[in-house]
């Protein structure tokens, strides 16, 4: 064997080593993760501005609350001592015996059958001189046209008898109509008949509101409260004495009227704010007479609608996703989820967004909705030109990773 020492030429060496360093180079670039894409957000977390509400249309005498579906109690004017109802009473008989015998929209309930006693209860009534529907011995109604002769002419005499049908007794329906406001939390009000007639029989305007919202639940009490007439077998064509449906979007709900009650109004409308139907519920209690409640309730309607806003909740373009070997990219939210609040109401916004490259990048909660955050197009994938030709760029990714 024969040993050389012949030594390798510089040259070869630094060609080797310069191949080795670009091969090792190349596989960095290729293999090295790319850069995070960075969030550049156009709006932020936080609460809301909803402006302050502002209701100027408050009776000048009795109390008042206004409220909305869904919303509860939302403004009110001495609004908390209680006083009597007057025949507003009626909308607890109605959900109470809807409750106990409960209906479907388009159904006509079970019959019922007036006897003797009936008669007796409408004699009675007419003698006081309260609001009856005339009945005959025999005659039958079905559930809702009894519940049309009780809420639109308000006979006195038709809830003591729808009543003694559905609970075996006045005093069964008090007993059961008690807890039923207790579940509601409603412990300012208080039964002692079923029509109203009795003073005794007293509420608020806050607690009115909130029997009306739990009333407008049931679709076919809501449908009959907005009717404005219904013909029966004996009394013929009854009107609502609600002579406020129709008048600026009001649908509903009860009138009341006694000397010792004043005049009363519970009320409803529903009107198109932004995206969405609002229905309003409010209550007027001790006014000095019927026509000024009636004549008070538009007013508070339309002063209630200007106090509520439609929030946006989030723009077309939520941010957007940025990389350096490409153009950014908005990030866009897959739904609407605006909403329309109370003026003052708090809305919060909560938004959470991480870097990627494609599809859902976050999300979005305003108030009760939400929405995914997506990438309005994807982003492509650095190229190999791009990767050696940033070396910079690829060894922040890398060190970023």
């Amino acid at each position: 064997m024969i040993l050389t020492n012949k030594k390798i030429p510089l040259g070869y060496k630094v060609a080797v080593g310069g191949i080795a360093v670009t091969v090792g180079y190349v596989l960095f670039a290729l293999l090295a993760p790319a850069p995070k894409p960075v969030v550049l957000l156009a709006v932020s977390s936080g609460v809301l501005d909803t402006g302050q509400p502002n209701m100027t249309a408050w009776p000048a005498t009795g109390g008042a609350a206004i409220g909305a579906m869904g919303s509860g109690v939302l403004a009110t004017n001495n609004a908390d001592q209680p006083t009597p109802t007057a025949s507003i009473a009626k909308v607890i008989l109605a959900m109470a015996v809807l409750k106990q015998r409960p209906l479907q929209l388009g159904q006509p309930g079970q019959t019922i059958t007036f006897t003797e006693n009936d008669i007796a209860i409408y004699k009675a009534d007419l003698a006081l001189n309260g609001s009856v529907v005339p009945v005959n011995v025999g005659e039958q109604l079905s559930e809702y046209q009894a519940l049309e002769a009780l809420m639109l002419p308000s006979g006195n005499n038709i809830a003591s008898s729808l009543a003694n049908w559905a609970f075996g007794s006045e005093q069964q329906y008090i007993t059961y109509a008690a807890k039923m406001l207790s579940d509601l939390g409603l412990s300012k009000t208080h039964l002692d008949d079923t029509s109203g007639y009795s003073p005794k029989t007293v509420s608020t305007p806050r607690e009115l509101v909130l029997i009306g919202e739990e009333a407008l639940k049931n679709q076919v009490l809501a449908q009959i409260v907005n009717q404005k007439q219904a013909t029966l077998p004996v009394a013929g064509t009854v009107n609502n004495v609600n002579t406020d449906l129709g008048q600026r979007d009001v649908n509903g709900i009860k009138t009341g009227n006694t000397d010792e009650a004043g005049g009363c109004l519970l009320f409803s409308a529903t009107r198109r704010i932004g995206n969405k139907d609002v229905t309003l519920v409010g209550a007027v209690q001790a006014l000095p007479d019927i026509q000024q409640a009636l004549n008070a309730a538009p007013d508070l309607v339309d002063n209630g609608y200007l106090n509520f806003v439609y929030v946006p909740g989030l723009p077309a373009q939520v941010g957007t996703m940025t990389v350096p070997w490409a153009k950014p990219v908005n990030i866009i939210p897959s739904n609407e989820v605006g909403q329309v609040v109370w003026s003052g109401a708090p809305l919060k916004r909560d938004i959470a967004v991480h870097p990627g490259l494609y599809g859902n990048v976050g999300q979005a909660k305003i108030g009760n909705q939400t929405s995914d955050l997506i990438l309005e197009s994807a982003i492509p994938q650095p190229s190999l030109r791009w990767r050696l030709t940033h070396p910079l760029q690829i060894i922040k990714g890398f060190i970023s990773h």
